[in-house]
């Protein structure tokens, strides 16, 4: 593969496009070559441990996150204000942000699947918008 635009003809073509567009481009490419590797490379024990390692520190950051909450509803007047407005507590934020740790973890774990029929499946998982997020 060879590119054949100098760096300043590069940067005349970024400099004419949506930078938020052409970051998120990047991005999935970045993550699409990342599984690719993943999976070619990486034993199916250690991609379980990485994705188990993943879930752990996420898991901590929700828990963190979900305190920090509590006690800011619970120890200040803004924050008691807020709780009887019916803002929502750590407690429920914790558990919706679990969900969607979970269905993440379900994307990761999909994207990983080392599946020598995909070609025969690719018609099926494009039909489901959400199994390919973040692919």
């Amino acid at each position: 593969m060879k590119n054949d635009l100098s760096t300043k003809e590069l940067i005349k073509r970024i400099e004419k496009v949506n930078p938020d567009r052409l970051e998120g481009y990047i991005k999935a490419f970045d993550r699409m070559l990342l599984y690719s590797l993943a999976c070619n490379i990486v034993s199916e024990e250690a991609l379980g441990k990485t994705v188990e390692m993943w879930k752990n520190t996420i898991k901590k950051s929700i828990d963190a996150d979900a305190k920090n909450r509590t006690s800011f509803l619970e120890s200040t007047p803004d924050g008691r204000k807020a709780k009887m407005a019916g803002e929502p507590d750590g407690e429920s934020i914790r558990l919706k942000f679990l969900e969607t740790m979970n269905v993440a973890q379900d994307i990761i774990k999909s994207n990983l699947i080392r599946d020598e029929d995909s070609d025969s499946d690719s018609d099926e998982d494009s039909e489901d918008p959400d199994i390919n997020i973040g692919s």
